[in-house]
């Protein structure tokens, strides 16, 4: 279920916003009168519409997170009702950086939720299985420091200018 995150505002402190941005979280916990619960998603999976909208505080690119990473941002957003596209999707850029090096990046939807690719990630660069990658805190969207995904598989070649990665989004986006 999706909540507001708490602390700011009408929304109070999350336990990823150290920076003071409003978010909204998705949780576990019972529903409450802030609670958000996904109504629907398109037949891709690519996009959730949520019951809270301007009326809740709620606006255009807000960060979306769960217990687990970042989900999305909100993208169309109504009184009522916000559609949030999710990282997984392919029309998703999402600006990060491995948490190990603090080597930045961009990380892309793949249409699959449980990947992302890393295709910027240049050759050379210091990357292992296993490294998180955090938000870099660029593009104004999401703050630095949220967690976003795990390295699961690394192709490199001798020929090629950049590393073919792929990571696993923290985020239980199913």
């Amino acid at each position: 279920m999706l909540v507001p995150a708490t602390g700011f505002a009408a929304f109070g402190p999350s336990e990823f916003d150290t920076t003071g941005e409003v978010v909204l979280a998705v949780d576990d916990t019972p529903p409450t009168s802030d609670a958000c619960t996904p109504l629907t998603n398109d037949v891709a999976g690519r996009i959730v519409l949520i019951d809270r909208g301007t009326t809740n505080g709620v606006f255009r690119n807000q960060a979306v997170l769960d217990d687990y990473g970042v989900l999305g941002q909100t993208m169309h957003v109504g009184p009522w009702s916000a559609d949030v596209l999710l990282i997984t999707d392919p029309e998703h850029d999402l600006p990060v950086q491995i948490a190990r090096t603090g080597f930045r990046t961009i990380a892309v939807g793949t249409g699959d939720p449980n990947a992302l690719a890393l295709p910027y990630l240049p050759a050379n660069a210091d990357v292992r299985i296993g490294d998180e990658l955090v938000t870099s805190g660029l593009g104004g969207v999401f703050p630095s420091g949220y967690p976003v995904a795990r390295i699961t598989r690394i192709h490199r070649s001798a020929i090629q200018p950049m590393n073919q990665v792929l990571a696993k989004p923290f985020a239980h986006i199913q």
